[in-house]
């Protein structure tokens, strides 16, 4: 199971860069300047300093920190907060083919502890067949960190499908 740090490692700069300006550029911004703010807090500067730098150096001292341990919180928020902003045709599309009861791509309540193998690989050939595979691999395996349940067909898949890996 990745880490949202590592993802952010392991991920292409364009999709990286995408994620960061997607969510400064969204009407909800509190994800960007929350990230923002860990970033100023953890540099010992205050976070309107970094407000005020241009956004390259914004994104670039953003991204260079998000891939470190120490942020894991703040990659995490990223990931999440851009999956559920930009990408709710992705979240639904899955959950849809697993059979998940969901509102807009969102899981009121708990996932099920178990998914019934079938189901789990038509809703990952779903999702390669309709959406960029790189984001597919982004959310893939944030669902598999923030899933309780721990589907074991799920990390198997994320661990030996090619498809699934960064390159």
């Amino acid at each position: 199971m990745l880490k949202s740090h590592l993802m952010f490692g392991f991920m292409s700069p364009a999709l990286a860069g995408r994620i960061v300006d997607d969510m400064a550029a969204a009407e909800n911004k509190e994800v960007y300047e929350s990230a923002l703010f860990n970033v100023a807090q953890a540099q010992r500067m205050r976070p309107m300093f970094l407000l005020r730098q241009p956004k390259a150096a914004r994104t670039r001292m953003l991204l260079d920190s998000v891939k470190k341990p120490m942020f894991e919180e703040a990659a995490g928020v990223l990931i999440r907060g851009w999956l559920l902003e930009k990408q709710k045709d992705l979240l639904k599309t899955f959950l849809d083919a697993l059979g998940v009861v969901h509102k807009e791509g969102v899981v009121e309540g708990d996932l099920p502890e178990t998914i019934a193998d079938d189901r789990l690989h038509a809703g990952v050939e779903a999702l390669l067949a309709a959406h960029d595979r790189e984001v597919v691999v982004v959310y893939l395996h944030a669902f598999h960190a923030m899933n309780g349940a721990k589907w074991d067909t799920l990390e198997q898949l994320l661990d030996k499908d090619a498809r699934l890996q960064f390159s």
